[in-house]
């Protein structure tokens, strides 16, 4: 039995919906990781205690009851890397947390074939052993990637093309969710929460751009977190820059024009920029994300009090997911 209860749904109601962005996290890791978080603010601050978030993201079938009352037919189950991340450990330390909670996820899609959908956590820090892992796992039934934005460079560096090669080849969708920023400047306020994470994915959007990866690797599939950051909505500054040859070193089209090369999800708290985003890029890109239990408990409520037609309205709930995932 859940204890959440969400207001009723009016154009969209009785839709399908799948969320890609519903998080989840394993006691073991998050003692491991904790003090290279930066929600910790890499160890300074202890963890706190809250049993009732932590049964949401740690107990399957706490998730569940709540996952029906969220009205979500199927979750895309994420690990939440800002509380446990990998990227800051030398290769045997992550290979041994990532494997762990690969197995974790799997046993989470045991529990709930039918609701629930796992993801790959790679180990970034070896191209072999990340594309070893992505055939393994892909291979018992997960069925996509989560990347961080970066692990040293951002992951449109050409370190990383072994890695986006392995992801095409298989055909696993990549949602690129970053573990936050490590610049101190960003623990005040909480900053790197609100304004950090969508100036890292913009980053890593840019690097992918920049660096010529999304020609390089033409069919793989990038579903972006909390609707790719600050990036989709600076278009005008940057297309700007294409009179410069160090920006188009790698390209030759201007950036705007790579927007549709990514998904986003609807994780934006806001109704304007949220609007925009599906102005700027089409409902055909646009993913409904809920950021569970962080975030909204029902995203599509957002979804259909926009000012949008409602033929965007089963794109964005669930159909361009099923066309991502093959469903």
């Amino acid at each position: 039995m859940s204890n959440i209860t969400v207001p009723p749904r009016t154009r969209s109601a009785g839709m399908r919906t799948i969320d890609i962005h519903a998080h989840i996290t394993d006691p073991e890791v998050l003692v491991a990781t904790h003090n290279h978080s930066v929600f910790s603010g890499f160890g300074a601050i202890p963890r706190p205690s809250r049993p009732t978030l932590d049964a949401q993201v740690q107990d399957p079938k706490v998730h569940l009851a709540d996952q029906i009352a969220r009205r979500v037919d199927l979750a895309v189950l994420v690990h939440s890397t800002v509380h446990q991340p990998t990227g800051w450990a030398e290769l045997e330390t992550q290979l041994r947390l990532t494997r762990r909670m690969n197995d974790v996820m799997l046993g989470w899609v045991a529990h709930a074939p039918d609701r629930f959908i796992g993801s790959i956590i790679p180990t970034l820090a070896d191209m072999a052993t990340a594309i070893a892992e992505l055939e393994r796992y892909a291979a018992a039934g997960l069925r996509l990637v989560e990347a961080p934005a970066r692990v040293g460079e951002y992951l449109g560096h050409p370190n990383f093309w072994p890695f986006w090669d392995a992801a095409q080849r298989l055909k696993l969708p990549v949602f690129i969710h970053p573990e936050g920023t490590s610049d101190p400047w960003f623990q005040n306020y909480s900053l790197w929460n609100s304004l950090g994470q969508s100036f890292e994915e913009s980053k890593v959007m840019a690097s992918l751009i920049y660096e010529g990866t999304l020609d390089k690797f033409p069919d793989v599939q990038i579903v972006m977190a909390h609707g790719g950051g600050y990036f989709p909505h600076n278009m005008g500054r940057v297309d700007r820059n294409v009179a410069k040859p160090a920006a188009m070193k790698n390209i030759t089209l201007a950036p705007s024009t790579y927007l549709r090369r990514f998904h986003y999800d609807s994780c934006l708290y806001d109704p304007i920029a949220l609007k925009n985003l599906i102005e700027r890029v089409g409902a055909d890109r646009v993913v409904l994300g809920s950021d569970f239990p962080f975030g909204e408990m029902d995203p599509m409520l957002s979804i259909e009090a926009l000012d949008i037609p409602d033929s965007a309205l089963p794109l964005i709930a669930h159909k361009n997911m099923e066309r991502l995932l093959g469903l």
